[in-house]
């Protein structure tokens, strides 16, 4: 906080503290917005109105560059006893911090890119449980251009753990990906982008049109 000057007058104070209301009221408080978690629409009576607009879906070409139907994730025991062998996570698996970062993955099963790099990529897939299928999806959905696609904008990248893709469609400003529930299996999806935001603006809904929470695991 600031020492005002002792040879500043009362009133002069005092107009000084009715400009910066003033200013207040009309610019108003920061707010702070999460860029981590896509949060879907509340849930509504009507299972099919996340999916309705005056504006009709448009499809959006997406592809599977990686199906792993047998996959399934680690048990609790068998992530721990895993990153606890990692020389990159021993030192801070148990820290509350690392568990923080861990917990954002490792409990959803969505996860959305805008970007890509090899060390940034390699924290979500280890934390989510993903080491177990990484040769997979490091062998088919990174080859060629697909990479500086990602960077470039051109397409988006989503982890479908236990979910498999229907659809991806263009509607209201978002896009909407339609998935279905699986007993196991992993799939990594590709699909064109038609915006440039910085925050991906997806919702993940089943077949009857529940949202499903998306985490982003691009860097902030």
């Amino acid at each position: 906080m600031g020492v005002f000057h002792q040879q500043w007058s009362t009133s002069r104070f005092v107009r000084r503290v009715a400009l910066f209301v003033s200013l207040m009221t009309i610019v108003g408080c920061p707010q702070v917005i999460s860029s981590q978690t896509v949060q879907p629409p509340e849930p509504v009576d009507d299972p099919t109105a996340v999916l309705t607009s005056a504006e009709a879906p448009t499809a959006v070409e997406a592809t599977v560059c990686s199906a792993q139907p047998d996959w399934q994730r680690p048990s609790d025991a068998e992530q721990q006893k895993y990153l606890e062998a990692d020389p990159r996570f021993a030192a801070a698996v148990s820290t509350e911090s690392m568990k923080h970062v861990a917990d954002r993955f490792w409990q959803h099963e969505v996860l959305s890119f805008t970007t890509y790099g090899l060390s940034a990529r390699m924290e979500p897939m280890l934390l989510s449980g993903l080491w177990s299928a990484a040769d997979s999806v490091w062998a088919s959905c990174y080859e060629g251009d697909q990479a500086t696609e990602i960077n470039a904008g051109e397409i988006a990248e989503t982890w479908l753990i236990n979910h498999r893709l229907v659809e991806v469609t263009w509607q209201s400003d978002q896009y909407v990906m339609v998935v279905e529930p699986v007993a196991s299996g992993l799939e990594v999806v590709h699909f064109n982008r038609v915006e440039t935001e910085v925050s991906l603006p997806l919702v993940v809904v089943d077949g009857n049109g529940a949202a499903i929470e998306t985490v982003s695991g691009d860097y902030e």
